[in-house]
């Protein structure tokens, strides 16, 4: 749960690949699927690069859709941060979150929930 992350010195949520509607939505989730992680991260005070924006910023889409999906890409992970994804990353610690989602952290992020 992201409230158990939270916990954990958590500071932002990042959907991977990043789900903005109208701006880069990936096939490999839908928007039912990632709304509820959007909604827990408002509801508990966590930032989060995924959502539906009234207003879609040019730099948003170059920084989230492309910047930041490349940085995780290339297996830039950094700590404080969790992963929302499809499937468990090797290299992260993961965790199932609810339907076919997980929740992913560094081990240096996870240690410091220990």
């Amino acid at each position: 749960m992201l409230t158990d992350v939270e916990a954990g010195g958590v500071r932002s949520v990042q959907v991977e690949p990043p789900f903005i509607v109208y701006g880069c939505q990936s096939p490999d989730m839908t928007w039912d699927e990632v709304a509820p992680t959007v909604a827990a991260a408002a509801v508990i005070g966590l930032p989060v690069n995924s959502g539906y924006p009234a207003r879609l910023a040019p730099d948003m889409t170059e920084r989230i859709c492309r910047s930041d999906a490349s940085r995780f890409a290339s297996g830039e992970y950094e700590d404080g941060v969790a992963y929302v994804v499809a499937n468990p990353v090797a290299e992260l610690d993961c965790n199932p979150l609810y339907g076919r989602l997980v929740v992913c952290v560094t081990p240096a992020t996870r240690r410091e929930h220990t």
